[in-house]
């Protein structure tokens, strides 16, 4: 079993943020948990049984500025995490995403309690999301129960989101986005499956 948690944060406009801080966390958000992952599974592989579990976030499903390195980070890690349940299935091996929302850490209070660091107008609509998200709030117990339960159980589901209840995290950052880049017309959903979400659900379970 692999749990990856370890990760890093921080808001950061594109035009403001050193390319540097950007490997950064690219480096531990995404290739730290590939070469865990790397490391683990020829055992996995050849005992024909394993559990990873990678910890995302909200950010890996709905980017919202001024966060480019974390979210971009947490796509990465989302894809990553989806190539990976596909490919190890035939092995016996769950893939799990965890997806919280913001959890209430001191990390947290000390980002509500921060001064702007950015020109961008966005940083104030993301600090309100995050204090919005926590009238209702997560706490760190919350996910580590849950990983508890993957671990425990033998669910193939594939995603896991956590956050507040009825406001979901997601829903949130979704309208948010909406008011900002305005709605996107509706499309025609293709008799042959559309994007696939279905075909994937039928063989990895839930995605979200």
């Amino acid at each position: 079993m692999l749990v990856n948690n370890a990760g890093i944060a921080g808001p950061g406009a594109i035009d403001e943020t050193p390319l540097d801080f950007f490997r950064r966390v690219m480096e531990t958000n995404y290739f730290g948990v590939l070469r865990c992952i790397k490391a683990v599974l020829p055992g996995m592989v050849a005992r024909r049984s394993g559990c990873i579990i990678n910890v995302s976030s909200v950010a890996g499903r709905v980017a919202v500025a001024p966060q480019a390195p974390y979210a971009a980070s947490k796509h990465a890690l989302e894809a990553l995490s989806e190539c990976l349940a596909q490919e190890v299935k035939s092995s016996n091996i769950r893939v799990a995403i965890v997806d919280p929302g913001p959890i209430a850490t001191p990390e947290l209070r000390k980002f509500q309690r921060a001064q702007p660091i950015t020109a961008h107008p966005q940083f104030r609509r993301l600090a309100a999301l995050f204090v919005a998200a926590t009238k209702q709030p997560t706490l760190p117990d919350n996910v580590a129960d849950q990983i508890c339960r993957i671990v425990d159980g033998d669910n193939w589901q594939l995603r896991y989101p956590i956050g507040p209840p009825r406001t979901c995290h997601v829903q949130m950052a979704r309208e948010n986005q909406r008011r900002r880049l305005g709605a996107p017309a509706r499309r025609k959903r293709s008799r042959s499956g559309g994007c696939g979400q279905a075909r994937i659900r039928t063989r990895f379970g839930a995605i979200g």
